[in-house]
């Protein structure tokens, strides 16, 4: 038994739509990701603080940021974290501390030591008051913070090129505590976002209407 042969028409039809006559049109690319949802800002939580063994206004810390390995959900190793707040805040004062880190840079060596993470800090004009942004003390290392008013981030998994980068520093120069001393991204058309967690807002201690960075 064989089939019976196609019209010819018919053939010429099909022929011409696997040459391309019946091709669809390309989808549009994703718009992308906006650069504070790219970034990856978790709550951490201080283990150790110590002085930066070749440098006076270093500190060295080990962090833990929540990292879990992807296969056996086994927690990994804390960080370490080399961060400018020597003569800021007393080692001794940041130990158990539950802060705000930016965890998906690329890690940077300071002083001879490759920081894996940067904390985020409110400072004075003059940069003699520091403080380290506050998370509740309830939220699980590893959390994102969120952005009220904002779609959930999307982070890169790092931000190494330059473009990525430049990505990061757009972010940072609109972030600043809010008169209520709430950490706050303000984005360019005036609207303010919280930085949120699951336990609530994240804050300074005492500075109001000040740079975080």
């Amino acid at each position: 038994w064989t089939a019976e042969s196609k019209p010819k028409k018919q053939q010429k039809q099909q022929q011409q739509q696997k040459k391309g006559g019946g091709r669809q049109k390309k989808a549009q690319p994703a718009a992308p990701v906006e650069d504070l949802r790219r970034a990856a800002l978790r709550a951490v939580t201080i283990l150790e603080a110590g002085p930066h063994p070749d440098a006076e206004s270093l500190l060295l810390l080990k962090v833990d940021c929540g990292d879990v390995d992807e296969e056996t959900k086994e927690a990994l190793e804390p960080r370490t974290v080399v961060a400018g707040l020597a003569g800021k805040i007393p080692a001794d004062e940041l130990v158990g501390k539950k802060v705000v880190a930016v965890t998906n840079l690329k890690p940077a060596k300071m002083r001879g030591i490759m920081s894996q993470a940067m904390l985020l800090a409110a400072a004075s004009e003059d940069d003699s008051v520091v403080e380290l942004l506050q998370v509740p003390s309830d939220v699980p290392n590893g959390e994102l913070i969120a952005f009220e008013g904002k779609e959930p981030s999307e982070p890169d998994v790092m931000l190494k090129s330059k473009g990525a980068l430049k990505a990061w520093d757009r972010v940072k120069e609109r972030l600043e505590a809010s008169d209520d001393g709430d950490a706050t991204y303000v984005a360019e058309d005036g609207t303010v976002h919280r930085m949120m967690t699951s336990g609530g807002s994240v804050q300074t201690s005492t500075l109001k209407k000040a740079q975080i960075r």
